[in-house]
């Protein structure tokens, strides 16, 4: 009898979906609901009626000048560029970003090629802007630019309870952090990049 046991532990123990370690896993593209990944392992994520999926990310890298409201570099627009393939065959229902150049054009391209308009929102109602997308019907996959110190603090607004010791470091522009809501409102946070 004891055989048994062992024998069915271990076949539902096999039965079992493995879980893909994603941390720092750079992506290539998103499609509908799956994320693949440059290494070609994907990772689906919650789609139902309540399901929320929200993206965000630091804007792209920016120029020196002007000094208060930089521009983006040539590097930062090739990954404007690259973030538009990315959700290309992917649905959002809103961009937002904060009011600057290098945020607004981080998401420019994206913007264009989806026929939607770039939603402002200010770091101050980071708080009151989580609660609309985690429970307006109409936001249900939603991607926010922002910057370095504001990026990981809006993941945590989301999730409800701190996710990062402190901001990206200054010279790190392609982390791209999803928030996955499912249907029981349990909230994941990935912490994925993109080149």
């Amino acid at each position: 009898m004891r055989i048994i046991l062992g024998l069915i532990v271990l076949l539902l123990a096999a039965c079992q979906a493995k879980e893909v370690s994603t941390t720092g896993k750079y992506i290539k593209n998103i499609n509908k609901n799956t994320v693949v990944f440059e290494d070609g392992t994907k990772l689906e994520l919650d789609n139902c009626n309540t399901c929320r999926t929200i993206y965000l990310t630091r804007h792209a890298e920016k120029d020196t000048v002007p000094v208060k409201n930089p521009i983006l570099t040539k590097e930062g627009y090739e990954r404007s560029h690259k973030l538009a393939q990315i959700f290309k065959s992917t649905r959002l229902d809103a961009v937002y970003s904060t009011l600057y150049n290098r945020t607004m054009h981080t998401v420019d391209s994206l913007t264009n090629m989806k026929g939607l308009s770039t939603q402002i929102y200010q770091p101050k109602e980071m708080k009151s802007l989580s609660g609309k997308l985690l429970t307006e019907s109409d936001m249900k996959k939603v991607l926010i630019s922002g910057h370095s110190n504001t990026t990981p603090a809006f993941a945590s607004t989301l999730m409800g309870a701190k996710q990062f010791e402190r901001g990206f470091d200054e010279s790190d522009y392609d982390n791209l952090l999803i928030v996955n809501v499912n249907e029981k409102g349990e909230k994941i946070l990935y912490q994925l990049k993109y080149k």
